[in-house]
């Protein structure tokens, strides 16, 4: 019986989620380029670490660029088995993780240290239980608040 454990680290959120399977390949999914910070960085440094870390018993390798599907699949391509840990923007998931996606609205946080700070707290608290029912969290993040941009006026 496989157990599902989704994590989710994001540029607003990502979404990182790891399935444990009889295989030691994990497959690391991102519609990131691979050359992108985030792939070629974060991504491939947590997933070298793991494979440290497990001395041998995990190998995550890393499909960059939404080959395994685009940014609003990367939560169903784990759910169902194509992929065992995506990272993606929660907010590019529409509509399924609404009070998550509370740290996207303009002006509601200045850096991404508070935004990150205040997803997490309400994960921790529980408020985000019901939209992450059935997933494991690794992390949260969020990127700094979103602005509205305007032609002639700054807001």
């Amino acid at each position: 019986m496989k157990k599902k454990i989704i994590g989710f680290v994001i540029g607003i959120f990502s979404l990182s989620i790891i399935s444990t399977a009889s295989a030691t390949e994990l497959k690391l999914a991102t519609f990131e380029p691979p050359k992108a910070f985030i792939a070629s960085k974060i991504l491939a440094a947590w997933a070298d670490k793991v494979n440290k870390c497990s001395n041998g018993a995990l190998n995550v390798k890393m499909y960059a660029g939404g080959v395994l599907g685009s940014p609003p699949k990367q939560y169903d391509i784990v759910t169902s088995g194509v992929a065992d840990i995506s990272w993606t923007v929660l907010g590019y998931i529409g509509g399924q993780f609404p009070l998550s996606s509370v740290v996207e609205l303009p002006f509601l946080t200045k850096t991404s240290k508070a935004g990150s700070r205040a997803l997490n707290t309400l994960f921790e608290e529980g408020y985000l239980d019901k939209e992450m029912a059935g997933i494991k969290l690794i992390g949260l993040h969020s990127n700094p608040g979103y602005q509205i941009h305007m032609k002639d006026t700054k807001v």
